[in-house]
């Protein structure tokens, strides 16, 4: 699966979804996802938020919480 290829929304259910539902979790390896494609693909799996520690948000990507 490439997560940063475009997906119809049949597919991705089928692919992404009913896995993460059946089993909690699911790992997907071999990913390298721009900062656009991890909040396109974070907000197919549900309404995103920004977090509270705004310093350590990505520019230009408040979705995203820089972790070191």
């Amino acid at each position: 699966v490439n997560l940063s290829a475009a997906m119809a929304e049949d597919e991705f259910r089928e692919r992404i979804l009913q896995p993460l539902y059946q089993n909690s979790a699911i790992v997907i390896r071999g990913q390298d996802l721009t900062p656009e494609a991890l909040v396109a693909l974070s907000g197919r799996l549900g309404a995103l938020e920004t977090h509270v520690f705004t310093q350590h948000l990505l520019p230009r990507f408040p979705q995203i919480l820089h972790l070191s």
